[in-house]
């Protein structure tokens, strides 16, 4: 038997915490989603493709030193601004001219060119979505709010590996790029209103 009460419960827990880590909640467990099958996954769909084990490792390679640099850039930036929107959405069109390239690529250069911007948003989107838990959890506690932000990250990555995986295996190849472009077409909407 359904208790008619659970859902006002359910709605006064999301509610007890703030608007902003709500919606920094939300933006990432849609980061999670779209980039769950994209992170896990891509390697199996290029290497069914033809690239090879090297062609792969090379892509992964330039996106984590891509990464690497645009996480510095992006610290410093938060740093001097602690402006979080333009990082975000920023790193969204970034992912989305990724997942286009990697949709249509099927060569070693596209798949290349994809992997470095993959590794510029999440060098972009990293920094910013940290930054945004402490400085929007008030007054709720860090670690409570570092809880749900994590807990929404790990639902978002389970269900796109596993969504993305039906899909792939069921649908489209190269439907888990397609899934990362919604979702960060629903991050955009949601920082943006």
């Amino acid at each position: 038997v359904i208790n008619p009460n659970s859902l006002q419960i359910s709605k006064n827990w999301w509610i007890q915490f703030p608007y902003h880590l709500r919606l920094i909640t939300k933006i990432r467990f849609y980061a999670a989603f779209g980039a769950g099958g994209v992170i896990y996954l891509t390697s199996l769909i290029f290497n069914n493709i033809g690239l090879s084990a090297t062609d792969i490792g090379l892509g992964f390679t330039i996106s984590a030193i891509i990464g690497t640099i645009t996480r510095l850039f992006t610290g410093n930036y938060l740093n001097k601004t602690g402006e979080i929107q333009f990082p975000i959405v920023t790193s969204s069109i970034l992912s989305i001219a990724a997942s286009l390239c990697l949709i249509f690529s099927r060569d070693t250069f596209l798949y290349i060119i994809g992997q470095s911007f993959v590794g510029a948003a999440a060098g972009i989107y990293w920094p910013a979505a940290e930054f945004g838990v402490p400085y929007f959890c008030h007054p709720i506690e860090t670690r409570k709010a570092y809880a749900l932000v994590r807990s929404s990250e790990a639902l978002g990555i389970f269900l796109g590996v596993l969504i993305g995986g039906y899909m792939t295996n069921f649908l489209y190849s190269k439907s888990i790029f397609i899934n990362d472009i919604f979702c960060m077409l629903v991050i955009t909407y949601l920082i943006s209103r």
